[in-house]
């Protein structure tokens, strides 16, 4: 959650591809939410070691999202296939003009 619940982010983990897929949503998570950004970048704590992940804004022919214009990212690592729970902050985050800094959550509860 992001806010006073303006926005969500869904993290949705794919452990057969080791993919990291993030979904920007509205509030009511009922619409995707467009970035102008390229990337996200996630901290991630897991097993008492910290890495940085960079996750790519995806394009979708099928919805007309382009890079610097989606509201889906994902990153890929090997660990992801067997991770089940990892902690990770967001150092900032800016979605049409609010910037949300040191979003932690964990995953896969979430923050809420």
């Amino acid at each position: 959650m992001l806010g006073d619940e303006a926005y969500h982010l869904e993290f949705v983990n794919d452990p057969e591809t080791g993919t990291l897929n993030a979904y920007i949503i509205d509030g009511h998570m009922e619409t995707f939410i467009r970035l102008t950004n390229t990337s996200l970048t996630l901290s991630v704590a897991r097993g008492g070691t910290n890495e940085t992940m960079e996750l790519k804004a995806l394009a979708n022919n099928a919805t007309g999202e382009k890079v610097g214009d989606s509201s889906h990212f994902a990153a890929s690592a090997g660990w992801l296939k067997t991770a089940t729970n990892f902690d990770a902050t967001i150092p900032s985050i800016d979605i049409r003009g609010t910037v949300y800094t040191n979003v932690a959550f964990n995953y896969p509860k979430g923050n809420e």
